[in-house]
């Protein structure tokens, strides 16, 4: 069957990122047609609304010193830069880990026992009447169970709407809650925490750097409805950053240098890419 080749095109799709080193394929002679690469332990990106493959191209100019007009003898171009960048609209883990370098740790639902906290509470003063200090919790809560909070002998309960209220991932501690203030060099616990944790992702940011990947699109054309595929073979990069309060959709901008994919042999008399290929039904 002919593929379809209108000439409007909206290219869309899925995009899989996969770890580089996954994808170790034996070597396969020069002159022979290289298969499709494998792409494994990859996951499915979410939205992406935006991955563009951009070049910078260098050029290099002879004058004309021959001529009494000038001009140009000679001009030589070559491919200096190739980054793949792409806009991540999904805040699913595979890419907050990503885009912050980071590591993920999954620890399931359950309860937390007497989970020791530092409280320091906010000192009363004549400019300003002091807020409530607040107390991160080590998982994220599930409030529909009310937590117990007690002092660290275990003798004192305290009440909920008047020593602490409830935040959305820990304690509100107003300045006038019975609950004690630890003092220099605020090491001690002064209260225990029981509660029930949701199932919690945490994040660790920056811990890795860049890793090498690979990127697959499996797209499909708006316009024409041809099926397409992108495969790009090696890149490595991160994201600019990560909204923390935004009021839009989440965005994580990446920008990833395509780098050769030496697996690939290079042939002079049937070149095959080392850096990408796009498939068109």
């Amino acid at each position: 069957m002919a593929t379809k080749s209108g000439c409007c095109s909206i290219p869309n799709g899925k995009v899989y990122i996969g770890i580089y080193a996954g994808l170790l394929q034996a070597a396969i002679a020069a002159g022979t047609y290289y298969p499709q690469l494998g792409l494994l332990q990859n996951d499915d990106a979410g939205v992406v609304d935006k991955c563009d493959i951009k070049f910078k191209l260098n050029e290099k100019k002879l004058p004309n010193s021959n001529s009494r007009a000038g001009g140009v003898a000679c001009s030589a171009y070559w491919v200096d830069d190739c980054t793949v960048t792409m806009n991540i609209r999904c805040g699913k883990a595979s890419n907050i880990a990503l885009a912050l370098l980071g590591r993920n740790n999954f620890i399931a639902s359950g309860a937390v026992t007497n989970e020791d906290k530092v409280v320091v509470k906010n000192v009363t003063n004549t400019v300003q009447a002091p807020g409530s200090t607040f107390v991160p919790l080590n998982r994220i809560p599930d409030w529909s169970v009310l937590p117990v909070v007690t002092n660290i002998a275990g003798s004192t309960t305290y009440v909920l709407g008047t020593d602490y209220t409830l935040g959305e991932s820990g304690l509100l501690i107003p300045p006038g809650s019975t609950i004690a203030s630890a003092t220099a060099p605020y090491t001690t616990s002064t209260v225990k925490v029981s509660y029930t944790a949701l199932d919690t992702l945490r994040t660790d940011g920056l811990v890795y750097t860049p890793q090498e990947v690979s990127i697959l699109c499996d797209g499909f054309d708006r316009a024409s409805g041809a099926q397409l595929q992108t495969h790009i073979y090696r890149a490595q990069g991160m994201a600019d950053g990560m909204p923390v309060i935004t009021d839009d959709f989440i965005n994580l901008s990446c920008t990833f240098s395509m780098l050769a994919d030496s697996r690939i042999p290079l042939n002079a008399a049937s070149p095959t890419s080392q850096y990408f290929h796009q498939l068109r039904g």
